[in-house]
């Protein structure tokens, strides 16, 4: 074990990568920095195998993706906690995304723990053992790093390994593995479809309340909002915020152009603005942002108490199986069902459908169909 050591050096971190036993899994965790970056500057990566554990410093001039990469692809399994921006990083160094995944926060909300409970939490109610998380805010960016930042940073992955045993193994005895499985895979399947273009205007809150024809411009501008942040890598809302996109539409509505009065930004040009200008009227009639995959519908009084007598069957359905009912389904997911009238919606298939009495499930799938 390396507990207060920053693994920097190229032949020690390959030594200790070498070392490891991927013969059944390794946890792994990053430390990082996004203050003011579109990306996240990775600085640290902290791996164990459940017997030796290590931080690395992924700030050194060294080619991880040479040295990492595969030893991560041969492995059983990866234990992550929280997964999504650890496999954002992992996507971005090492151009990979584990399938092989397990996540301890996402098991065990399918044991009744807290929903999206943290790791820390985690540790001290399955070991009884506190986590000290005075150095939570560290920059990791800063170096040299102290004894018990690097401490901390190590126990991030210190207890996954045992994590991950005795979650496994209370999934398996309340027959609950297959759930957590299929939760997983379309976790893992949703995030890898995060590069489609429809996501990046879906954060855009209000947009589906605007007109056709002003809801496509704002589509449009988020789109090259999201190519302008990147370019440069400053977070999408410095060069744009979503309610100045909203703003810009209707404008642009009303006279067709967008001129510097319109934008208040300190990241965009005057190039930029006849740039977005021409991006505009190249896509306008494009069809990625004529239709509609996802949009607010109006909902009927009747609509309403359907979707509160779901909202209701569903949390009993949760409690019933001692998983929180977040986990099962939100307002917004049951919202979206109804609204769009489909029987595809996740929430009523997969192991969801399993626990979903038969009679409720055609009360649905009636409903659906008037």
């Amino acid at each position: 074990m390396q507990d207060k050591v920053l693994l920097k050096k190229n032949n020690e971190i390959e030594d200790f990568v070498n070392s490891l036993d991927i013969k059944n899994a390794l946890s792994i965790d990053f430390e990082f920095m996004r203050r003011d970056t579109f990306y996240p500057t990775p600085c640290l990566i902290q791996i164990s195998d459940g017997e030796k554990h290590a931080c690395i410093d992924l700030l050194t001039n060294i080619d991880f993706k040479s040295i990492l990469r595969s030893r991560f692809i041969e492995c059983k399994k990866i234990i992550i906690h929280s997964y999504r921006q650890d496999l954002e990083i992992l996507k971005m160094m090492f151009d990979y995304v584990p399938h092989n995944l397990f996540d301890t926060q996402l098991a065990s909300s399918f044991l009744n723990y807290k929903y999206q409970i943290s790791y820390a939490e985690l540790v001290d109610e399955m070991f009884n053992t506190k986590i000290d998380k005075s150095s939570k805010l560290t920059n990791w960016e800063k170096r040299p790093l102290t004894d018990k930042q690097i401490s901390y940073a190590i126990n991030d992955v210190v207890y996954l390994n045992e994590l991950y045993k005795n979650l496994k193994m209370k999934l398996e005895k309340e027959n609950k593995i297959l759930w957590y499985e299929d939760e997983m895979k379309y976790k893992i399947n949703s995030f890898e479809s995060t590069s489609d273009i429809s996501e990046i205007w879906e954060r855009i809150k209000g947009i589906y309340k605007l007109k056709d024809e002003t809801r496509r411009v704002a589509k449009i501008i988020s789109v090259w909002r999201e190519q302008k942040a990147i370019k440069i890598n400053v977070p999408r809302n410095w060069v744009l915020k979503g309610d100045q996109i909203i703003d810009i539409a209707k404008e642009y509505s009303n006279v067709e152009s967008i001129d510097r009065n319109y934008i208040k930004s300190n990241y965009i040009t005057d190039d930029d603005i006849n740039y977005l200008n021409t991006f505009i009227l190249e896509n306008i009639n494009n069809n990625i942002y004529v239709t509609d995959q996802k949009r607010s519908f109006y909902l009927t009084d009747m609509d309403k108490s359907f979707i509160k007598d779901i909202r209701a069957k569903f949390k009993e359905i949760a409690i019933n199986n001692t998983i929180p009912p977040e986990l099962f389904s939100s307002k917004k997911d049951i919202v979206q069902l109804v609204s769009e009238k489909s029987l595809d919606s996740r929430i009523i298939n997969g192991w969801r459908k399993e626990l979903i009495d038969k009679e409720f499930y055609n009360q649905i799938a009636n409903y659906m169909a008037s």
